[in-house]
């Protein structure tokens, strides 16, 4: 018997791995912020613009309400019904109830997308202010929401050093970037792809103001001196 060739069919064309993987699966892009969650579809746009809070029964512990719901209850409910923000400054301060808040996220972002049974690919901006184990907790919630992949992105160049000059950082041995690379860092959190704002970036976004900011936490360059034993 002749083997039927799928490809001879009229108006057939193949589109190759790479082109069956976007058939199959939607691209979503996730900007986690501590007051407002945006969720971005490809060929659709912004889907969610909602407030990033949710009312908990605290005799439960149950979830009752979240995002614009969650909003609308604060100052209209029992006392034992609270709203929290599960982001305060960007990280993660209940990792559970940020995992229920985004997998209702993206529930309802695929729920518009017309590749709704399968699971999406998410590209998650992050803070760079987060430590490591924050953006694994980050991974973590979107894995567990239903991505199939998790692309995670980082609004900085990687903080390599210390800083001396009002910010509380780590000690040098405390950095992870300061003796992984970008590759051994996406191994750790293990997020599909890892991948920061570069430094020449940073000061294009930056302008003509570029020169005027301090870059040591980025290069080790330090305008003044310092002590090793304090680096």
């Amino acid at each position: 018997m002749k083997r039927f060739d799928v490809k001879k069919l009229k108006g057939w064309s193949w589109p190759g791995w790479q082109g069956f993987k976007q058939m199959i699966g939607s691209d979503v892009g996730i900007d986690l912020g501590t007051s407002t969650t945006l969720i971005y579809i490809k060929d659709h746009g912004i889907v969610i613009i909602e407030p990033t809070i949710v009312a908990i029964n605290q005799k439960t512990g149950r979830v009752v309400a979240i995002g614009t719901d969650a909003n609308n209850m604060i100052g209209r409910t029992p006392a034992h019904i609270e709203a929290v923000r599960p982001l305060v400054g960007g990280v993660i301060s209940n990792f559970e109830v940020a995992e229920e808040m985004l997998s209702y996220f993206l529930r309802k972002a695929i729920a518009q997308s017309s590749k709704k049974h399968f699971r999406p690919r998410v590209v998650i901006g992050v803070p760079s202010s987060i430590t490591n184990v924050e953006r694994r907790a980050v991974r973590d919630a979107a894995r567990n929401a239903g991505a199939k992949e998790v692309h995670v992105r980082i609004s900085s160049p990687p903080i390599t050093d210390p800083c001396f000059y009002g910010i509380d950082t780590p000690k040098r041995s405390e950095l992870i970037a300061s003796f992984h690379k970008v590759k051994g860092i996406q191994k750790f959190i293990n997020a599909t792809s890892l991948h920061y704002l570069t430094l020449e970036g940073l000061k294009k976004c930056l302008g003509e103001d570029a020169k005027s900011f301090c870059y040591a936490c980025f290069t080790g360059d330090y305008p003044i001196p310092f002590q090793m034993d304090l680096v």
